[in-house]
């Protein structure tokens, strides 16, 4: 989590990077010409501002769709919003610079799921039951942007697959919490298979054209296997891209394949 805000704040630095010089190019442009704008309520009207050699201004009205009024609005902006700019890129470089990230399995232990003493511990799969698991309704809420009748998502690909396990009459729990050694942990779906009980999960990973994303998702497939959770025997395991999105028919062969 903390990685994906991190790396949120370098984007944005790179942003307000390009922004800065981008500004900084327009403002030196000649400082013999300047754009002013006079507000009345028939609208804006736009000037020509010219220093002439002895030091006297002259002005005429500049149309609007001519390449000069965009060159000098440009600048007349940048001119305006240059100090903001610099003041956010010193801001996000510093964070940056000067952050200190406490390790995940320190800093769980202070983002205790409510009804910590119910959640599971999964030391073994073979001691887990459904009646033990449940979900967090309040972890990262505010994420929970899809809805449908049967409750909230987090992306459109989740949702998808929440309507395929409904269609096949799969009961389902979204998010549900669990506990490996010190960590909490969510995984996209617990999932009794109909023929016989068994709990599976279903983790789908949504952005595998990121490396940062990729990386994680390592760490999280690393702590489900010592947990016991091994992908094609209890963990199912969906990926996409931007390029590649999931689609009903993948959602439809993992569920044939493994949960009827």
């Amino acid at each position: 989590m903390v990685k994906k805000y991190l790396k949120s704040i370098e984007n944005m630095l790179s942003y307000e990077t390009d922004l800065q010089t981008r500004m900084r190019k327009a403002v030196k442009i000649s400082n013999k010409e300047t754009l002013t704008v006079r507000h009345s309520k028939f609208g804006d009207r736009y000037y020509l501002t010219k220093r002439r050699a002895d030091g006297s201004y002259s002005r005429e009205r500049i149309r609007e769709n001519s390449p000069l009024f965009k060159v000098l609005l440009r600048k007349r902006v940048a001119a305006s919003y240059l100090k903001t700019v610099d003041a956010n890129v010193s801001l996000l470089g510093n964070l940056l610079s000067n952050y200190s990230e406490i390790p995940e399995n320190d800093a769980a232990l202070f983002f205790v799921p409510k009804n910590d003493s119910s959640i599971i511990s999964i030391d073994s799969m073979d001691t887990l039951s459904w009646e033990m698991l449940q979900s967090d309704r309040n972890y990262r809420s505010e994420g929970l942007l899809y809805k449908s009748e049967k409750g909230s998502f987090r992306s459109k690909s989740e949702l998808l697959i929440a309507s395929r396990l409904e269609l096949f009459g799969l009961e389902y729990i979204y998010e549900p919490v669990i506990r490996i050694g010190r960590v909490y942990y969510h995984p996209d779906f617990a999932i009794r298979r109909k023929s016989d009980g068994r709990i599976l999960f279903w983790e789908h990973f949504g952005m595998m054209d990121r490396r940062d994303y990729v990386v994680s998702a390592g760490s999280k497939l690393a702590a489900y296997a010592d947990a016991g959770l091994i992908i094609n025997h209890n963990l199912l395991i969906t990926c996409e891209t931007a390029d590649v999105p999931l689609n009903i028919d993948q959602i439809d062969s993992v569920i044939k394949a493994w949960l009827l």
